[in-house]
């Protein structure tokens, strides 16, 4: 399974304002549209889209301490979208064994 290079927008925000992270992991999305395929052929064809589960799964809300804007850097804002991704990863990951 390919993995999504996180940005650290989501970070940023977290770390400067506390605001509440609510992680959400979505599985499944890969077999509705396989990665570089972006072809609706079979459901311009038919009309109808192949049957495929994705699930949803929501985990819980946490947040982080706010901070000024000066106290944020690089290696805070990496260390932090790692939380943020492992929150969502540990949603996923179940889902897929």
């Amino acid at each position: 399974q390919e993995r999504v290079t996180p940005g650290k927008g989501s970070a940023a925000i977290a770390l400067s304002t506390g605001v509440t992270i609510i992680p959400v992991g979505i599985y499944g999305t890969d077999q509705v549209f396989p990665p570089d395929s972006f072809k609706l052929d079979p459901v311009l064809k038919t009309g109808m889209y192949p049957l495929h589960t994705i699930k949803v799964h929501i985990g819980k809300p946490f947040c982080f301490e706010p901070m000024p804007q000066e106290k944020i850097d690089e290696s805070l804002l990496k260390k932090t979208t790692q939380e943020i991704m492992q929150h969502i990863q540990d949603l996923i990951l179940p889902s897929s064994k």
